[in-house]
């Protein structure tokens, strides 16, 4: 009895685990490998205004330091080294260098004056 019950806790185990396997695998870019991808700009990340809670990121959006991802005006994007200088851990994960830092959920391309364009693999 107790080999059935194992026998088919493996089998149904086994076969969630192999629907999981025909999904799309998500990659984030790397600052480094945006920086790459944007020549003519900055980096940003940026998320959902909907998603930023509190009143300091509000603040920064009405003095021009943080941007809209173009085509969506409830989005709010900050330059990786603003992310950087002032610990905004609501856009990004940091790691040790560029290469291991990734924006929560969209990166882009600023450009000086321009509109922010999302960055993809």
């Amino acid at each position: 009895m107790k080999f059935t019950v194992a026998a088919v806790l493996g089998f149904a185990i086994t076969a969630l685990a192999s629907q999981g396997a025909d999904e799309p695998k998500v990659t984030q870019v790397s600052y480094h490998e945006a920086k790459g991808q944007c020549t003519t700009g900055d980096i940003y990340c940026c998320n959902n205004k909907h998603d930023e809670k509190t009143g300091g990121l509000l603040n920064l959006l009405n003095e021009g330091l943080i941007k809209n991802l173009d085509g969506q005006s409830d989005s709010s994007c900050a330059s990786t080294s603003l992310i950087k200088e002032l610990n905004l851990l609501a856009f990004a994960t940091h790691g040790k260098d560029d290469k291991d830092s990734f924006c929560k959920n969209t990166i882009a391309c600023c450009p000086a004056g321009g509109k922010c364009e999302a960055i993809s693999n």
